[in-house]
């Protein structure tokens, strides 16, 4: 099971490094433009 884990969180972090991401949440307007109603529940949902 360690050798699966490790070889499933090598390629992770592989995939996160060629496609720039950090795990880093942002705030986008064009998310809000395109979603609005899951903007909305995620908004409410995060103040519940």
């Amino acid at each position: 099971m360690t050798e699966i884990q490790r070889l499933l969180t090598e390629t992770i972090e592989s995939l996160n490094t060629r496609e720039k991401r950090d795990n880093k949440p942002r705030f986008s307007i064009s998310f809000i433009r395109k979603h609005p109603g899951l903007f909305i529940g995620m908004y409410v949902a995060f103040f519940a």
